[in-house]
């Protein structure tokens, strides 16, 4: 029976050419703008699930009022991670990060200023997963002013050369060895690093102490320990390190202090949680939130509902024009059944062929669209053992719920009326239709009217004035490595007719 309703729908889609192309090429719309949207979604969730023991890694935050001032963030003290791993059941190991930003990097005559320069542990690849070439996990950080570097910098830096042992010199003053090549960073990590070197390397340590919170810390957990264990030792641990600190700045112990209303505590905050889900208010850099993932799904969801009904009113505007193939199936001896699967099988090659275009439409736009988002995404047929099963599924479950109340409808047709030649599209049809369409366009209307307010926003943003011409406002970064002679520098130039002003932050 299978292969006689696929003849059937073939032959129905060769001979309405117009409309199978509408119903298709309405289908694909839809399917393009969800299979976009779930690209995005999947990466968004994908964050930081590529460590290995992810389930067991966390980071630590600080909870504390002082005064006035809430406190809810990311950052810690950098003694910290060792008290943890000396002090604590349950954490196996733990890390430090640091992340500086304009670091001087020099290699024979090139110079380049770089981002994402961090100090961290020698523990650093004894928790997370990220690749290394070449080097080893154990002693590429072990040394002072040793230096792992992505494939990235090595290419940048090194072109196809043999980057390991070579030396960079670092803010004009002190070569690093490079120990270690790492694979670049996943976009969905939020750990975003192109340097990698010890703390010991940093000579800026006079606030190394537990009153100064600069760092982050992760922890990695025993695979049976208890959250609510490692939680209730934390009091024990600030009453030792910082109680210290509270007497000696404030001259009162640590209970008199949270007695007067202030507050000061550890929490940890799962990997996996950080970039959608984080409960800090000063987030880590390039966290999101889930709302976003759920407002986007909902969008999908109603995007292709609007596909839906779109196929349904084309296709029960049509009845009128298949009650007759209808009624003498009936006759020829068809149940009502049968006729559901032939329409629904119609319903489900249609689906399936705009799925087809849906997937060249989005191939053929997601540079675009990864431009717009600034993220990598691709359709992974390959390396993606769900990519496949899921557009299947989707074409089938878009196919079902479009097809099917024209399919229930239409296979409803009365021989009699139809042999009479009195059919005509019955007026809870017709109310049906008319709920959809209203529906249909409603959705729309909300969607478009959200779009040009989101435009006007940005708008706004854009060309909101900020008090002063922006274009005629130049910033000079790294300014501080010309120390006492800003002053100096800051005179002569304004000694250019084309300068009016000229300012010092920080002085």
């Amino acid at each position: 029976m299978f292969r006689n309703n696929l003849q059937i729908a073939r032959r129905i889609l060769i001979r309405q050419k117009a409309y199978s192309l509408i119903n298709i090429f309405g289908l694909a719309l839809g399917l393009s703008a969800c299979i976009f949207i779930l690209l995005w979604v999947q990466d968004e969730l994908a964050f930081d699930q590529f460590h290995e023991k992810a389930d067991r890694i966390y980071l630590v935050g600080l909870d504390a009022r002082l005064g006035t001032q809430d406190i809810k963030g990311a950052t810690t003290a950098p003694p910290l991670a060792q008290a943890l791993r000396q002090e604590f059941t349950g954490i196996e190991n733990a890390a430090r990060l640091y992340k500086t930003n304009d670091k001087l990097v020099k290699y024979e005559d090139r110079i380049f200023t770089e981002d994402n320069f961090y100090y961290t542990d020698s523990t650093f690849f004894d928790i997370f997963s990220f690749n290394l070439l070449q080097g080893s996990p154990e002693a590429a950080l072990a040394e002072p002013y040793s230096l792992v570097i992505t494939r990235e910098m090595k290419e940048k830096y090194f072109g196809d050369q043999d980057a390991l042992g070579k030396v960079l010199r670092i803010e004009g003053k002190q070569d690093y060895q490079i120990t270690g090549i790492c694979e670049n960073v996943p976009k969905t990590s939020h750990i975003r690093f192109d340097f990698l070197t010890p703390f010991s390397s940093m000579t800026e340590r006079s606030h190394f102490d537990w009153g100064s919170n600069f760092v982050r810390t992760y922890v990695l957990l025993h695979e049976k320990a208890s959250l609510e264990e490692i939680n209730k030792q934390f009091p024990a641990l600030l009453e030792k390190h910082f109680g210290p600190v509270i007497n000696e700045v404030m001259n009162i112990s640590l209970q008199e202090f949270y007695e007067a209303g202030n507050r000061y505590t550890y929490f940890l905050e799962a990997l996996p949680d950080i970039h959608l889900r984080s409960s800090f208010k000063q987030k880590p850099e390039g966290s999101s939130d889930i709302i976003y993932v759920y407002v986007l799904s909902l969008i999908a969801l109603l995007i292709l509902i609007i596909a839906c009904i779109n196929f349904i009113n084309l296709s029960t505007a049509r009845s009128a024009l298949r009650a007759k193939e209808v009624g003498i199936k009936k006759v020829l001896g068809s149940d009502r059944r049968q006729l559901i699967s032939q329409f629904l099988t119609e319903s489900v090659i249609l689906c399936a062929m705009a799925m087809m275009v849906a997937i060249l439409m989005v191939e053929l736009l997601l540079p675009a669209f990864n431009k717009l988002t600034d993220k990598q995404l691709a359709l992974e047929f390959l390396s993606n053992p769900y990519t496949l099963p899921t557009l299947i599924l989707l074409s089938l479950f878009t196919g079902i719920a479009a097809g099917g109340y024209a399919a229930f409808f239409q296979s409803s047709v009365s021989i009699i009326s139809v042999l009479k030649g009195t059919f005509t599209l019955k007026m809870k049809s017709g109310v049906i239709r008319n709920v959809l369409v209203i529906f249909q366009f409603s959705i729309s209307i909300a969607l478009i009217i959200c779009t040009l307010f989101v435009m006007s926003q940005i708008r706004y943003i854009q060309n909101m004035d900020m008090g002063f011409d922006k274009e005629q406002v130049f910033v000079i970064d790294r300014f501080e490595v010309l120390g006492s002679q800003q002053r100096v520098f800051k005179a002569e130039a304004l000694r250019n007719s084309g300068i009016l002003a000229g300012r010092i932050t920080g002085n």
